[in-house]
């Protein structure tokens, strides 16, 4: 499984991303200060209670921002629930609305969110691995070499946009906005990012 999804990745993050035309999404100077920008302000016009770990982490992430300023194609949502698998490993990778120019770590970080585990907590790359499987994994399909602190930085990221967007969902329908179980029930997944958050800002 591993095999095959890092290779994936890999290909991916190879892609002349200048050639397929993102438009806004296709311009990678500042990506991270854009990124956090964008759901920084998410976040605070979403009119939600506010909460510490969100809080401590946006103000640590600029801060410790990788050095590598390696810009390829990035999918953005690449995480269990998003590939299709058959006995010989991935056949597709699915939701693409996402994908951009940016950090390649990001989807390696974004692939180890808890959320996204469904349970297996002891393997939290994806919930089949550990992350030194995949950074090793993703390095022999070809990719960089992306360091566990990178990794953590992503992964903590990660948690940060998940968590916002959880926030957003729950704001929409509990404002009258778009009344949707859908969207009340992302909501309700704030507890998630959440909970890793805290333990993140502790470390932090």
């Amino acid at each position: 499984m591993y095999d095959s999804l890092n290779d994936v990745l890999a290909r991916l993050h190879t892609v002349d991303y200048a050639a397929i035309g993102l438009g806004d999404y296709g311009k990678p100077g500042n990506y991270f200060s854009r990124q956090i920008h964008r759901w920084t302000q998410q976040y605070r016009a979403s009119e939600t209670e506010r909460f510490e770990s969100m809080e401590r982490l946006i103000e640590w992430l600029p801060a410790h921002l990788p050095n590598d300023d390696t810009t390829t194609l990035v999918h953005g949502d690449f995480r269990t629930g998003n590939f299709l698998v058959d006995e010989s490993g991935l056949v597709a990778a699915l939701d693409w609305e996402l994908c951009h120019a940016g950090d390649p770590a990001e989807d390696l970080g974004w692939l180890c969110i808890r959320s996204w585990r469904f349970g297996a907590d002891d393997r939290p790359a994806g919930g089949f691995g550990s992350r030194d499987e995949l950074l090793a994994a993703y390095a022999a399909a070809g990719g960089r070499e992306v360091t566990r602190e990178e990794l953590r930085f992503w992964e903590a990221f990660g948690n940060v946009r998940w968590g916002v967007i959880c926030l957003v969902q729950a704001h929409t329908h509990l404002s009258g906005a778009v009344r949707s179980l859908e969207r009340a029930a992302i909501g309700r997944r704030t507890c998630e990012p959440e909970w890793d958050l805290l333990a993140m800002a502790g470390e932090a």
